[in-house]
């Protein structure tokens, strides 16, 4: 059980993946990466997470060089996830 539960969250990651790739705003290297791309500039991260009431707040380094990748895909996760 433990397995397939893993293979289920797998799929659903790469579902995921594949549906943020299909967008234009992203940068080229994200649109034709492997997964161990997206790993490396978007999703291994070092940050600080705040959780609050109203909001969670994710804290990332100010010189950290793939910031406009990472925001475009923020941007284009929620456009996903809630709708234009």
């Amino acid at each position: 059980m433990a397995n397939f539960f893993r293979l289920l969250l797998h799929a659903c990651a790469f579902n995921l993946l594949n549906a943020l790739r299909d967008h234009k705003d992203l940068p080229p290297l994200l649109q034709v990466g492997q997964p161990c791309t997206w790993r490396t500039h978007v999703i291994k991260v070092a940050a600080v997470i705040i959780q609050t009431t109203r909001r969670i707040i994710v804290k990332l380094a100010a010189h950290w060089p793939w910031w406009p990748i990472y925001q475009s895909v923020v941007n284009r996760s929620l456009n996903v996830a809630f709708g234009p």
